[in-house]
């Protein structure tokens, strides 16, 4: 397949993550980043038919993303009250702070696909990839996604961001692209 378009059609047809999956993607997760002394976590609150990280309960510090009216994602605390977006998934609310994205030292990025290169495929608005963009000092990041989502690569445009791994419910695999 040549366009994201196609990509993303195409992974519509792919199942759903499981509970069993979210479970086993989140245990890898847990366990990679505290392997490197990781604390303070970007994660996602998970869309419906994503993987779940909801169980990660490992002693961290963790932060979300705000999908705001306008203007780019903003970053709050996992502990912040939390709503619901028009698209049906959880977000913190308008009035919760907003973190400094320099504090930051991992972020989980969810995705559609993802490839072996580290190249990722979003639902096609940009947000993520102008949220990683922003960063001062780039956190590690670690794609989160399940083996049947994964493709040798995906089209990349100037703007899109490569990820350093992705976790599976197989384990952890640094992306082709983090290895030259």
């Amino acid at each position: 397949m040549e366009t994201k378009a196609a990509w993303r059609k195409w992974a519509t047809s792919l199942t759903k993550a499981t509970v069993a999956e979210s479970d086993a993607v989140t245990d890898h997760v847990g366990r990679f980043v505290v392997s490197h002394g990781w604390s303070v976590v970007l994660t996602f609150l998970a869309m419906p038919g994503e993987v779940d990280l909801g169980g990660l309960d490992v002693n961290l510090d963790l932060m979300v993303t705000r999908t705001p009216r306008q203007g780019p994602l903003t970053i709050h605390r996992l502990t912040s009250d939390l709503e619901t977006h028009p698209f049906g998934y959880r977000q913190p609310s308008e009035d919760a702070p907003e973190v400094a994205a320099e504090s930051i030292e991992v972020v989980l990025v969810p995705g559609v696909l993802f490839g072996l290169d580290g190249s990722r495929l979003g639902h096609g608005k940009g947000y993520y990839d102008t949220l990683l963009a922003s960063f001062p000092d780039r956190p590690f990041l670690l794609g989160v996604s399940l083996d049947r989502r994964l493709v040798d690569g995906l089209p990349m445009t100037p703007s899109d961001v490569f990820m350093d791994a992705i976790v599976t419910e197989s384990g952890v695999r640094l992306a082709s692209s983090s290895l030259r």
